[in-house]
């Protein structure tokens, strides 16, 4: 079995271009229209780090191997990062405060048993933050 693999910085990363996979993996797994519908809206319903863990809970259970490359929810991804959001989010993880990027605006998640609950950091916070982390690593 071959590894499908989603470069999630290139145009397989499209949250368009997923919701089509999913829809034509949907269908050739046997869903029902009203299942591919509600798998569809349910991807569709957050942002994009929920779409993709939506995706991954939708195909696990089925014989499709695939990997997310450049995966924003890793914080490796960040490592080499250092661009004023990539250095942002690496003093937020540092500092044990989740975050990440999603269509370039930095997004923190306060409380770790809510994940619900996301803030917006504002730009002059992200840039203050990337200072913080450049100062830190030099």
């Amino acid at each position: 079995m071959s590894t499908y693999q989603f470069n999630l910085k290139g145009q397989e990363g499209n949250a368009y271009y997923l919701l089509a996979t999913a829809s034509k993996w949907m269908i050739q797994f046997g869903f029902k229209p009203d299942q591919i519908e509600s798998n569809l809206s349910r991807m569709k319903s957050g942002n994009y780090n929920s779409l993709l863990s939506t995706f991954e809970d939708i195909f696990e259970p089925y014989p499709v191997d695939f990997v997310f490359l450049n995966d924003p929810r890793n914080p490796s991804h960040w490592e080499n990062d250092t661009s004023e959001q990539g250095l942002a989010v690496r003093w937020f993880s540092k500092n044990e405060i989740q975050a990440y990027v999603d269509y370039d605006s930095v997004y923190i998640l306060p409380i770790k048993e809510r994940p619900e609950i996301q803030i917006k950091v504002c730009s002059s916070e992200v840039a203050y933050r990337a200072e913080l982390m450049r100062a830190e690593e030099e």
